[in-house]
């Protein structure tokens, strides 16, 4: 089956970022402006609280926060959310060799960092999460992960190998990726694109969508595919990814041509028929509602005629 959840990785252009991994003492605090990128706290040893939107949330060893769309929130531990230092002044010291606080109290290491996207687009992986996404001990999970992603990061991040930045940077997209599989898993009654790939019957549409976006699709025939009823079909997309299937299908049609257009030097009207458009005109004027820029203007922008040879 095409994988789905790849092709979205790859148009986002998901890049990870650790800023630190370190062991903060009691008592310390720190307030973290609203960020431009999405924005995690891997608990490795200890325990801290997280306070978000006027709420507490309590987070031990083995587990994850993430801020999908780099909302403002308050790391410190645990009675001690007064007197914070700011994110940017902890990385700034920790990275220059300083202790950012001066405490003896309980231990806490952390390990945080961000993850970036296109910034020209919204990243379909954030659909329907909320601002704050807790995601519970990894005992649970698979051995892929608890036995080897986390442990990896950490060893890396001790470390001062050779290439351990590329390396560290890589795992911690990893890491994304299961702790949205995570939560999920565990929060259940998600909606949005990454909810819609896990249910089996619209994971089964989303991957014929993907790997054919040339066909003509119809609702039929996409009922057929997940084994429903149109009626049926289209009530329950629309329940789970939060879009209609037409609505989805135009989405990932223009994202693709986008893809197309900045990476390639095929003609127009060749990129076009490749998602579906048997007019120029029609695709530039769907291309023009969903990105607000006609795709000659968006390649010239991008000088991909110049920079990339034809694919």
């Amino acid at each position: 089956m095409h994988d789905p959840l790849s092709d979205v990785l790859r148009l986002v252009r998901l890049t990870g970022c650790v800023y630190f991994l370190h062991e903060f003492r009691a008592p310390w605090s720190i307030n973290i402006d609203q960020g431009a990128h999405a924005q995690f706290h891997l608990v490795v040893q200890g325990a801290c609280c997280v306070q978000h939107d006027g709420q507490m949330h309590q987070v031990t060893a083995g587990e994850v926060v993430l801020f999908p769309r780099g909302a403002p929130h308050l790391l410190a531990a645990p009675g001690n959310a007064d007197h914070a230092m700011s994110g940017n002044e902890v990385v700034s010291a920790i990275q220059a060799g300083l202790t950012p606080f001066e405490g003896d109290g309980q231990a806490t290491r952390l390990l945080c960092g961000h993850f970036e996207h296109d910034p020209d687009l919204v990243c379909t992986l954030f659909d329907g999460l909320s601002d704050l996404v807790h995601v519970h001990t990894f005992d649970a999970m698979t051995p892929r992960l608890a036995d080897s992603v986390v442990p990896l990061l950490v060893r890396e991040m001790d470390g001062d190998r050779p290439g351990s930045d590329i390396i560290v940077a890589r795992l911690a997209e990893i890491l994304l990726i299961e702790v949205l599989h995570r939560h999920v898993e565990q929060a259940g009654t998600e909606r949005g694109v990454l909810a819609a790939m896990r249910d089996s019957r619209m994971a089964r549409d989303i991957s014929a969508i993907h790997g054919n976006p040339q066909h003509p699709w119809r609702l039929e025939e996409l009922a057929r595919e997940a084994g429903m009823s149109r009626s049926a079909f289209a009530q329950s997309f629309h329940e789970i990814a939060g879009v209609a299937p037409g609505a989805y299908l135009t989405n990932w049609r223009m994202l693709r041509a986008r893809e197309l257009l900045r990476d390639t030097n095929k003609a127009i009207i060749e990129i076009a028929e490749r998602v579906s458009y048997g007019s120029e005109l029609t695709f530039a004027r769907a291309f023009q509602r969903a990105f607000e820029i006609t795709p000659a203007r968006f390649r010239r922008l991008r000088g991909s005629e110049l920079s990339v040879p034809a694919g």
